[in-house]
């Protein structure tokens, strides 16, 4: 099992706000890098039911973010992962339910901003996934 835990979050890009009353635009060009903790715990069946935890550092970014993109590019750094757990970590990143939770918190966030800078309700965007949030999501089958 293993657990991941996002230790920090830097944004960098432009956000511009333009338009006139009640036809504001919204642009924006984010990068989105994210350093994560990938952490195995390993119980050892002593007296103390002492556990050892193997941690390693991972990068995350997420490359144009942009105003009209609904499925940005994520880029991975997992150079100190060990090679027995690189895929499990890429799947979950890119693909499970690491994803869905980076996609709800970019689509959040476009909300915040459409409610708060254009003073309009926000449009409402797809899953750039094409699944549905509401829908559970499948476990990945072993090949």
């Amino acid at each position: 099992n293993l657990a991941m835990e996002i230790a920090e979050v830097e944004v960098d890009g432009e956000m511009v706000v333009c338009g006139k009353k009640g036809q504001g635009m919204l642009e924006f060009d984010l990068v989105v890098g994210m350093r994560i903790n990938v952490t195995k715990h390993v119980p050892y069946f002593t007296e103390g039911g002492s556990v050892d935890k193997h941690e390693w550092p991972a990068i995350l970014q997420v490359l144009n973010f942009e105003a009209h993109t609904q499925s940005p590019v994520i880029a991975l750094a997992l150079d100190e992962v060990p090679a027995d757990y690189v895929e499990e970590v890429e799947w979950y990143l890119r693909e499970g339910m690491g994803q869905r939770y980076l996609w709800r918190g970019l689509a959040a966030w476009r909300s915040a901003a459409v409610k708060e800078f254009l003073r309009q309700p926000p449009p409402q965007l797809e899953e750039p996934t094409g699944v549905d949030f509401a829908e559970p999501l499948p476990f990945r089958q072993e090949e």
